[in-house]
């Protein structure tokens, strides 16, 4: 415990200590007697300030009138040998936390002992709003980053399926330049898709993982992407947790940390990924929450320059970042945010200049068992057909292109510009209707909602689902369904039509 003494008497100062020390380990003081000297003092960090009340040089109520200038939060208690009532009744007034007279010592250690714990209160409730305000921050951010790439998503569509057009004439001239538009066109999916995964936006495909067995597989990688002058360590433990999460987004995670590791040690250094179990017997606050139970911590922890606390506060806000332009988009410590929030964890972050930086990422556990890898198995389809479709799409650029790819494959297509308009095309004659195509998300009625109307209609209507993101928990029920009824905006002819014809066979 640290403690500053304002007393201009050493002998009673030295008695105090003594005290302290019998209920107190270790103890650490300074005494002062000047406001001069109490200034330079709480430059530092104490726990408790004890002040005498009447000095030559000095007085209790001038310390505490001292502290309050600060606005640094420390309770002060006034220990003097006489106080009349009225002195005490206006240093409680003007804040003193106690006052307690110099012969009765246990009442003075209770006073210390509850002045602390409402000091550890204070500052938990504080670290709680500061972590609430952050919250509310990122998730307002996230709903504002989500909404421009769901839009963007559609654009890029547009851009691709024309760039796959102008192909379709065989001009190598024309086609390089078409090519080059591709590449850019490919690196904004990309982008977008970072934003969508930051926003929460963009689901993954959870499924029952061991992050030790994850960080073990990719040892050699995450080797290669520090480089050969940076000392990397793996302690993967190995009774570890299962955990419910996307394995491809867990890899982008621990990826994305070696990276922002290696960028902070430009001149070599040590990063060490371990992994542990932990219980919460009571609500511990990490991050933004409280959690209880078991939970998995996946620990990095890196010797570079470190952050002060003003970075400190902003690392997880997209396009943050402290490196050059060319260095980076400012999106990889977003997306990490993202990802842990979307597969129910929490992360904390510690820093200090000069010393490195340690995130601890924490993932609930599952009683589920980690199942074996499967691969994808291809099959092979015929792309055209005959059948009637409806397709169901707001952005009218994207509609119009999606029309022509089908009718020039002999499908029989009809337009609807909202859920309303495709409601009202289904309830003449829904069994003409052989599949809906239906971006989620919509004015008036979205694809979820024209779903479930659409199958009182005819319940073995087939629905083919596109989005850039899903809007909100309601929706992700489309992306549990097997994964053809769902097209990932943007996407290309070919994947449109392979979908399609998958879905009508089906």
């Amino acid at each position: 415990m640290k403690v500053l003494i304002v007393e201009d008497s050493l002998d009673d100062c030295d008695l105090l200590v003594r005290e302290l020390k019998k209920e107190f380990s270790p103890v650490d003081y300074r005494r002062i007697d000047t406001r001069e000297a109490m200034l330079e003092c709480l430059k530092e960090t104490w726990d408790i300030v004890l002040s005498d009340f009447s000095m030559p040089n000095f007085s209790g109520m001038a310390a505490l009138e001292t502290l309050k200038s600060t606005g640094i939060d420390i309770p002060l208690i006034i220990v003097s040998g006489t106080i009349g009532e009225e002195a005490a009744v206006d240093l409680m007034r003007a804040g003193a936390s106690d006052y307690v007279l110099k012969s009765k010592t246990s009442r003075l250690m209770h006073a210390i002992r509850r002045e602390l714990q409402a000091k550890q209160k204070r500052r938990r409730l504080h670290d709680a709003e500061e972590q609430l305000r952050h919250m509310q921050k990122m998730e307002a951010v996230g709903q504002l980053a989500g909404g421009v790439a769901h839009d963007f998503n559609n654009m890029l569509s547009v851009v691709q399926i024309y760039c796959r057009k102008l192909k379709e004439f065989d001009n190598p001239q024309v086609n390089y330049y078409v090519d080059k538009i591709l590449g850019v066109q490919n690196r904004s999916v990309s982008l977008t898709k970072q934003l969508l995964v930051f926003s929460r936006k963009q689901t993954g495909t959870a499924s029952v993982i061991n992050v030790s067995h994850v960080l073990q597989d990719m040892q050699d990688m995450l080797q290669r992407l520090v480089g050969e002058s940076v000392e990397l360590g793996l302690d993967a433990f190995n009774d570890l947790f299962n955990v419910k999460a996307d394995r491809g987004q867990i890899e982008q995670v621990i990826m994305n940390l070696a990276v922002n590791a290696r960028d902070a040690m430009p001149d070599g250094g040590r990063m060490c990924f371990s992994t542990s179990n932990i219980h919460f017997a009571e609500p511990q606050l990490i991050g933004a929450e409280f959690l209880t139970g078991n939970y998995i911590v996946l620990e990095a922890t890196d010797t570079g320059h470190g952050m002060t606390k003003e970075i400190l506060n902003r690392i997880f806000e997209p396009f943050f970042t402290t490196k050059s332009a060319k260095d980076g988009t400012g999106l990889g410590l977003s997306i990490i945010y993202g990802i842990i929030r979307q597969s129910n964890g929490e992360i904390a972050v510690s820093s200090e200049v000069g010393r490195g930086t340690t995130f601890k990422i924490y993932l609930p556990e599952t009683l589920e068992r980690e199942q074996p890898q499967s691969l994808p198995v291809k099959t092979e389809t015929s792309n055209g057909g005959k059948e009637t479709i409806l397709l169901v799409e707001d952005n009218f650029e994207l509609r119009s292109l999606f029309v022509e790819t089908l009718e020039a494959k002999g499908y029989d297509v009809i337009e609807a510009s909202d859920g309303v308009a495709a409601l009202q095309v289904l309830e003449k004659n829904p069994k003409n209707i052989h599949l809906v195509i239906t971006d989620m998300v919509m004015p008036k009625i979205g694809g979820r909602e024209l779903y479930r109307r659409a199958s009182q209609l005819d319940k073995d209507i087939k629905f083919i689902y596109m989005s850039g993101y899903f809007e909100d928990a309601s929706v992700t029920d489309a992306r549990s369904l097997e994964s053809f009824y769902y097209l990932q905006k943007p996407f290309s002819e070919e994947a449109l039509l392979e979908k399609v014809r998958k879905v009508l066979d089906s």
